[in-house]
């Protein structure tokens, strides 16, 4: 559990790490090894006659569009309203209300924390860029510098994709979804 960049990661895997600036580091199970994993991906999506990306940045951003988009993409002819009914069911608000009620049991909380803990719980902030508050701002720099140089194309996040993909990149594009709200919207049932 951390709880900030200053703070001892705890957990069996990675012993040796003793906070989040040296994990982002690692090599063994830092931000490099992410992006060495997506490189094989983008080196082999070919491989895979039928995939679909699907980014945070575009659920938070559209959230019933990005529904309506994967049902589509199974087969499925979606019904806007079950659509909608599904998206304010599972909007941020009311999956927070339903994690910090105990609908979802303990194994919703992050490695067993304890439930008065703030960052405790899986659904903490519901908005694009949120991760920069857990870093220091050279952190920040690196993980930026580290992407501009690794990240492998084709996902949305290299600058020439920004154009593309609107609500790509490291940090939110002009401050997020149009309207300025951090959170997705609410959509009527």
């Amino acid at each position: 559990m951390v709880t900030d960049s200053k703070q001892s990661i705890r957990g069996k895997d990675a012993p040796h790490l003793h906070d989040l600036s040296a994990f982002l580091r690692d090599p063994a199970w830092g931000l490099l090894r992410y992006l060495c994993f997506l490189e094989r991906w983008e080196r082999r999506i070919d491989r895979l006659p039928q995939s679909l990306l699907v980014r945070y940045e575009d659920l938070h951003a559209d959230t019933a569009g990005g529904l309506d988009r994967i049902l589509r993409f199974l087969g499925e002819r979606p019904d806007p309203h079950w659509v909608r009914h599904a998206v304010v069911e599972a909007s941020f608000q009311r999956m927070r209300e339903k994690e910090r009620s105990g609908v979802f049991g303990s194994s919703s909380r992050r490695f067993g924390a304890k439930v008065d803990e703030p960052n405790a719980f899986k659904v903490r902030e519901g908005r694009v860029g949120g991760w920069r508050g857990w870093f220091s701002e050279a952190d920040v720099e690196w993980i930026e510098r580290t992407m501009a140089e690794r990240m492998p194309a084709g996902f949305g996040y290299r600058d020439e994709e920004r154009i593309r993909f609107p609500y790509a990149g490291i940090a939110p594009v002009a401050g997020g979804p149009p309207g300025g709200d951090e959170r997705a919207p609410e959509v009527s049932p």
